[in-house]
Protein backbone atom coordinates (compact mmCIF):
# COMPACT_ATOMS: atom_id res chain seq x y z
CA UNK A 1 0.00 0.00 0.00
CA UNK A 2 1.24 3.45 -0.87
CA UNK A 3 0.04 6.96 -0.12
CA UNK A 4 1.17 8.27 -3.53
CA UNK A 5 -1.68 10.06 -5.27
CA UNK A 6 -2.16 9.62 -9.00
CA UNK A 7 -4.22 12.04 -11.08
CA UNK A 8 -6.02 10.29 -13.95
CA UNK A 9 -7.06 12.56 -16.81
CA UNK A 10 -9.33 11.33 -19.59
CA UNK A 11 -12.49 12.66 -21.24
CA UNK A 12 -13.92 9.13 -21.37
CA UNK A 13 -15.84 8.16 -18.21
CA UNK A 14 -15.16 4.50 -19.06
CA UNK A 15 -11.38 5.03 -19.19
CA UNK A 16 -11.49 6.96 -15.89
CA UNK A 17 -13.30 4.04 -14.25
CA UNK A 18 -10.95 1.42 -15.72
CA UNK A 19 -7.75 3.24 -14.73
CA UNK A 20 -9.12 4.10 -11.29
CA UNK A 21 -9.98 0.43 -10.69
CA UNK A 22 -6.55 -0.78 -11.86
CA UNK A 23 -4.69 1.68 -9.65
CA UNK A 24 -6.87 1.25 -6.56
CA UNK A 25 -6.39 -2.53 -6.86
CA UNK A 26 -2.66 -1.84 -6.66
CA UNK A 27 -3.12 0.31 -3.54
CA UNK A 28 -2.82 3.80 -5.01
CA UNK A 29 -4.94 6.80 -4.12
CA UNK A 30 -6.50 8.39 -7.20
CA UNK A 31 -8.04 11.68 -8.25
CA UNK A 32 -9.75 12.10 -11.62
CA UNK A 33 -10.29 14.90 -14.11
CA UNK A 34 -12.16 14.79 -17.42
CA UNK A 35 -10.61 17.82 -19.10
CA UNK A 36 -7.28 19.58 -19.43
CA UNK A 37 -8.38 22.63 -17.46
CA UNK A 38 -9.73 20.46 -14.64
CA UNK A 39 -6.50 18.44 -14.70
CA UNK A 40 -4.39 21.55 -14.13
CA UNK A 41 -6.65 22.73 -11.31
CA UNK A 42 -6.63 19.32 -9.61
CA UNK A 43 -2.87 18.98 -10.06
CA UNK A 44 -2.45 22.26 -8.17
CA UNK A 45 -4.88 21.31 -5.41
CA UNK A 46 -4.09 17.61 -4.89
CA UNK A 47 -0.33 17.64 -5.65
CA UNK A 48 -0.16 14.15 -7.20
CA UNK A 49 3.18 12.42 -7.66
CA UNK A 50 2.08 11.11 -11.05
CA UNK A 51 -0.41 12.05 -13.76
CA UNK A 52 -1.83 9.60 -16.30
CA UNK A 53 -2.79 11.94 -19.13
CA UNK A 54 -5.00 11.14 -22.10
CA UNK A 55 -3.52 12.52 -25.32
CA UNK A 56 -6.75 13.39 -27.13
CA UNK A 57 -9.27 15.56 -25.31
CA UNK A 58 -11.65 18.24 -26.60
CA UNK A 59 -10.66 21.38 -24.65
CA UNK A 60 -6.89 20.98 -24.31
CA UNK A 61 -5.06 18.03 -25.79
CA UNK A 62 -2.53 16.07 -23.76
CA UNK A 63 0.39 17.91 -25.34
CA UNK A 64 -1.00 21.30 -24.23
CA UNK A 65 -1.60 20.01 -20.70
CA UNK A 66 1.90 18.47 -20.57
CA UNK A 67 3.42 21.79 -21.72
CA UNK A 68 1.47 23.72 -19.07
CA UNK A 69 2.62 21.31 -16.35
CA UNK A 70 6.28 21.52 -17.39
CA UNK A 71 6.17 25.36 -17.54
CA UNK A 72 4.55 25.77 -14.11
CA UNK A 73 7.23 25.77 -11.37
CA UNK A 74 4.70 24.43 -8.85
CA UNK A 75 3.85 21.43 -11.08
CA UNK A 76 6.96 20.65 -13.11
CA UNK A 77 8.27 17.98 -10.73
CA UNK A 78 5.14 15.85 -11.23
CA UNK A 79 5.83 12.81 -13.41
CA UNK A 80 3.52 12.55 -16.45
CA UNK A 81 2.62 9.41 -18.38
CA UNK A 82 0.81 9.88 -21.66
CA UNK A 83 -2.00 7.39 -22.32
CA UNK A 84 -2.96 7.13 -25.97
CA UNK A 85 -3.61 5.02 -29.00
CA UNK A 86 -1.16 7.25 -30.90
CA UNK A 87 2.56 6.61 -31.35
CA UNK A 88 4.75 6.97 -28.27
CA UNK A 89 7.36 9.20 -29.90
CA UNK A 90 4.90 12.05 -30.26
CA UNK A 91 5.21 13.16 -26.63
CA UNK A 92 8.72 14.37 -25.86
CA UNK A 93 8.89 15.59 -22.30
CA UNK A 94 6.59 12.90 -20.95
CA UNK A 95 8.09 10.55 -18.35
CA UNK A 96 6.38 7.51 -19.81
CA UNK A 97 3.82 6.22 -22.25
CA UNK A 98 1.00 3.69 -22.08
CA UNK A 99 -0.41 2.47 -25.39
CA UNK A 100 -4.18 1.90 -25.61
CA UNK A 101 -5.42 -0.78 -25.38
CA UNK A 102 -3.43 -1.75 -22.31
CA UNK A 103 -3.47 -4.45 -19.67
CA UNK A 104 -3.65 -3.85 -15.91
CA UNK A 105 -0.12 -5.24 -15.59
CA UNK A 106 1.23 -2.69 -18.09
CA UNK A 107 -0.35 0.20 -16.18
CA UNK A 108 0.76 -1.05 -12.77
CA UNK A 109 4.30 -1.74 -14.01
CA UNK A 110 4.97 1.74 -15.39
CA UNK A 111 3.36 3.40 -12.37
CA UNK A 112 5.43 1.33 -9.94
CA UNK A 113 8.60 2.08 -11.89
CA UNK A 114 8.00 5.84 -11.94
CA UNK A 115 6.98 6.03 -8.28
CA UNK A 116 9.79 3.88 -6.94
CA UNK A 117 12.27 5.81 -4.77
Amino acid sequence: MTDDTILIVDDSPFMLRVLTFILKEAGYATVTADSGEEALAKARSSRPRLILLDAVMPDMDGWQVLEAIKKDPSLQKIRVVMVSGLEAGKYPGADGYIQKPFTPDQVQSIVATLLSP
